[in-house]
């Protein structure tokens, strides 16, 4: 009986001992999915806070042709004022043979690691950025809207890209150091002249000749609107459909993952092809005169082809076997996007919302800024509705600008290509 008695304490204490286990074994999964949670959250804090800090850099290192104590004042504004909602901010400028690098740290708030006595988590983030000598080059891509509501103003837009092209070549055909390419965008961006390798086995339409059927997309100059609703063989087009995942919006090469051809309405298909870097102006303008208006806005797939004209990664691919140039061997990389309207996804089937259309352009944009591309925009004809959006785009607040006019458009171009031409390439070093 005594021995039946001290069994059955054992038992019962066996059971306490287990439910004192179970206890710390769900305590502990808690910290460590709370601690994961914590820590994401941290490193999302610390991407803000280095594209914050690459932002300023770029902003400062313009001033240094005045003087070191303004591009250190200018970078500290600008970072002070876009990452104004970082945790006790600290930072320090220096500036070195024309390099201005920057250090800045704070804080992440924590809430499950703070109930085991961690409040917050350190973050911290480092870079550097120059400005290159002016009239040295450029690797420039020129990403215009040609959708729809555009179809009024294509006179304007190729008598802007003319003015632009006359900026920079002033009398020369080609110009040392200096390629330009232009990525007209509607729903969606036509690489013909290219892409026939960079799509999946039977995706490419059956209207073939794609080089040498209409290569301009229409019959007189006098045209600004080209919506035509059909594939043919009078004018050819190849444009993709949306990729997966961050395929959709970085420069993903086409190995990574082939293009399959768009299986929206062909009319979101612009006619005007994309033309990659090239050292000729008649090449430029004759594509700048044949631009015309077709249907759809999408500045994401824009922006998005915009950087694959420029990366290094496309090295090849756009014809010529040298470009687009490493960056350490650019003259500096460019991209001008212009545009008249608010995203319409919609317009191209496309399941995504407005927001996240706009959320996409700017993943573009700071990745882009990320690699030290210099990136300008121009909004037509809109009151400066979406200029907060693409001030957040540019490389530099003061490089979106709001054009209301025909004439307003054509300083704008002509400001950004003197200013190119001018101030050389703001770049990121890494």
């Amino acid at each position: 009986m005594v021995v039946l008695i001290l069994l059955q304490r054992f038992i019962s204490d066996r059971r306490g001992n287990m439910a004192v286990m179970f206890a710390l074994f769900i305590l502990s999964i808690t910290m460590v999915a709370g601690g994961a949670l914590d820590v994401v959250t941290a490193n999302t804090a610390k991407d803000r806070l280095s594209d914050a800090l690459d932002a300023a850099l770029l902003a400062g290192a313009g001033s240094l042709s005045i003087s070191d104590d303004l591009a250190k004042t200018t970078a500290g504004t600008y970072l002070s004022r876009n990452a104004a909602g970082a945790n006790n901010l600290r930072y320090s400028f220096n500036v070195n043979d024309d390099v201005l690098s920057g250090e800045a740290s704070a804080t992440s708030t924590t809430v499950f690691l703070g109930l085991f006595g961690i409040q917050e988590i350190p973050i911290k983030a480092e870079a550097a950025a120059t400005v290159g000598a002016g009239s040295g080059g450029m690797e420039l891509a020129i990403v215009v809207d040609v959708s729809g509501s555009m179809t009024g103003s294509i006179p304007s837009l190729r008598a802007s890209i003319t003015d632009l092209l006359g900026t920079i070549y002033e009398n020369e055909d080609s110009l040392e150091n200096t390629w330009i390419s232009i990525i007209p965008f509607s729903g969606r961006v036509n690489v013909t002249n290219y892409g026939e390798s960079w799509f999946a086995s039977g995706q490419i339409p059956a209207t073939a000749a794609f080089s040498q059927v209409n290569e301009w997309g229409i019959t007189s100059s006098a045209a600004s609107r080209c919506k035509i609703n059909a594939y043919t063989a009078s004018a050819p087009r190849l444009c993709a459909s949306r990729r997966t995942g961050d395929n959709q919006w970085t420069n993903a090469l086409p190995s990574d993952e082939r293009f399959r051809m768009f299986g929206g309405a062909a009319e979101v298909c612009p006619v005007p092809r994309a033309q990659g870097l090239t050292q000729s102006r008649s090449t430029l303008q004759q594509i700048t005169n044949n631009l015309c208006a077709g249907h759809g806005t999408s500045t994401q797939e824009g922006m998005a082809w915009g950087w694959r004209a420029v990366s290094p990664r496309w090295k090849g691919l756009w014809g010529d076997p040298d470009l687009p140039l490493d960056y350490e061997d650019s003259p500096g990389k460019f991209v001008i996007i212009m545009t008249d309207g608010a995203n319409h996804p919609g317009q191209s089937g496309d399941t995504i919302s407005v927001s996240q259309a706009d959320a996409e352009l700017l993943k573009t944009c700071d990745a882009m800024k990320r690699e030290g591309i210099v990136i300008y925009a121009i909004t037509y004809n809109m009151g400066g509705s979406l200029s907060s959006l693409y001030q957040r785009c540019t490389s530099r607040p003061e490089y979106e600008i709001s054009a209301e006019s025909f004439s307003e458009l054509t300083d704008a171009f002509l400001e950004i290509g003197s200013r190119i031409k001018r101030e050389g390439s703001l770049r990121l070093i890494k």
